[in-house]
């Protein structure tokens, strides 16, 4: 008995979209994902040419730049500034990155960021599990939106806002946030000035399953005396000013 026209036409339809899929993993990254990277790139003050290799149709074969092996979309944006080659620029921090809706790792730490806000954007990163921002001396306070980010691992924050060379850093007036992200794991807010946040504590110590956590220089002297109960697993290490 043969198999209904109905059946053969769904079945053609499944294998040609799988075979368009993999055309499309195979031959470099979705066109998408390359696109929100050139956009990405155009904004960017890039005089030591460190994103010379984003050009071509293979995305994932940029520096900096990884794809999943399996569906092809990227999934770590690696720009961490070596050598004092810094990316710079008032539009590189653009939405059209949002685009990279798989992406996992972003970590665009020491690279040069003065004069604009940290992006509310960064928020939007479902998926993201590891977030370096650290030496990025951004303007503005924090975004809270940076709260919705419920997968995130490890969070970087060191020096992501401006300090001045007395080491005078944009103050941080809200770290309620910090208590939606449920999964952090390792967290350091290390020369942020946090003189402004009194119950900063309460914050982190709804983290459950934190274990590293570093506030150097953060403007902190003591522990709130209205701490009763720590939620912290038994297995935290933690550097704090004395």
């Amino acid at each position: 008995m043969g198999f209904p026209l109905r059946f053969l036409s769904s079945l053609s339809l499944c294998l040609l979209a799988l075979l368009l899929h993999r055309a499309m993993v195979t031959s470099g990254c979705f066109s998408m994902e390359r696109e929100a990277l050139l956009d990405f790139k155009a904004g960017i003050h890039d005089t030591h040419n460190r994103l010379s290799s984003w050009t071509g149709h293979h995305c994932c074969t940029w520096k900096g730049v990884t794809c999943d092996t399996t569906t092809g979309h990227v999934v770590m944006l690696d720009l961490r500034n070596t050598f004092d080659r810094a990316l710079g620029g008032e539009r590189m921090m653009n939405s059209s990155l949002l685009a990279l809706s798989h992406l996992e790792r972003l970590d665009l730490s020491f690279n040069d960021f003065s004069g604009i806000r940290m992006p509310e954007f960064i928020g939007s990163f479902k998926k993201l599990r590891y977030l370096n921002l650290s030496s990025t001396r951004f303007m503005g306070g924090i975004p809270a939106r940076l709260g919705n980010l419920s997968s995130l691992y490890v969070l970087d924050l060191s020096v992501a806002l401006y300090v001045d060379d007395y080491g005078n850093g944009y103050p941080v007036d809200n770290l309620e946030w910090l208590s939606h992200l449920t999964s952090l794991k390792h967290l350091d807010l290390s020369w942020l000035n946090l003189t402004g946040v009194p119950d900063w504590f309460s914050s982190v110590n709804m983290l459950p399953f934190l274990q590293v956590l570093t506030m150097y220089a953060a403007g902190l002297n003591t522990i709130p005396a209205s701490v009763v109960h720590v939620n912290f697993t038994s297995s935290l290490t933690w550097s704090y000013p004395s």
